[in-house]
C-alpha cells in the first residue's frame, strides 16, 4: 500500500497510540463485585469432589464424597449500597460417598429439594444474613457429611482491594461448630 509520507507517519501515530491505550487498560486494576437485578432468576449447577484421609489408631481411612447438584437463586432486593437478598433453593442432589464404613449413593434425598433459604450478601459475596425458609428433615448421615443447606451454597468472596489481571486472593469459608474448616484458593 502506498501512502504519502505525512499519512504513513498519521497511520503510525494512531497505530502506536491505540497499543498504549490497550496496554494501560490491561495493566489497570479493577474493584470486583456481584452484580444482581431484582427479580432477576440465576441457575447454578456445581461439583465437588472430596478426598479426605485420616489416621486413627495407627490405621488409615480413606473416604471420597463426589457431589453435583443443580439450583437456582430469585433475586429479592438490592439496595443502593450492594446488598443483595435472595431466596435460593436446590433442585437436584446426587452424593456418593465410600468409605470403609459405608459405599453409598444418595440422589434428590427427600426433605431437602425444592426447601428454600434465604440469604444476603455484600457486593463482594461475604454472607451477611442466612435464615430458613423451608425446614428441611435429613438423615443424620447426609448432616454429617455436610449435605444440609448450610454447607450447599457460597459465593466466592471477592478481595476488598482492587486487582489486576494475573492476580490472586484466598478466601475462607465460615466453619459451623463441628465442622472442619474449608478453604477456597
Amino acid at each position: 500500500m502506498f501512502l504519502p509520507k505525512q499519512p504513513k507517519i498519521l497511520f503510525v501515530i494512531v497505530v502506536l497510540s491505540l497499543l498504549a491505550g490497550l496496554a494501560i487498560g490491561a495493566a489497570g486494576a479493577y474493584k470486583l463485585a456481584y452484580r444482581m437485578k431484582k427479580g432477576q432468576r440465576l441457575k447454578y449447577r456445581t461439583t465437588m469432589q472430596v478426598n479426605q484421609s485420616m489416621e486413627i489408631s495407627g490405621r488409615e481411612i480413606a473416604t471420597t464424597v463426589n457431589g453435583a447438584n443443580a439450583m437456582h437463586l430469585e433475586v429479592e432486593d438490592v439496595t443502593k449500597d450492594g446488598m443483595i437478598t435472595f431466596v435460593y433453593a436446590i433442585d437436584s442432589l446426587t452424593l456418593s460417598v465410600k468409605s470403609p464404613q459405608i459405599d453409598s449413593t444418595f440422589k434428590n434425598p427427600q426433605g431437602l429439594i425444592g426447601k428454600r433459604s434465604r440469604q444476603t450478601i455484600n457486593a463482594r459475596g461475604k454472607k451477611l444474613k442466612s435464615a430458613v425458609v423451608d425446614s428441611i428433615n435429613i438423615s443424620p448421615l447426609l448432616a454429617q457429611i455436610g449435605a444440609g443447606r448450610q454447607a450447599s451454597f457460597h459465593f466466592v468472596e471477592l478481595p476488598s482491594k482492587d486487582v489486576k489481571n494475573g492476580d490472586s486472593w484466598s478466601t475462607a469459608l465460615p466453619t459451623p461448630p463441628g465442622k472442619i474448616a474449608e478453604k477456597w484458593w
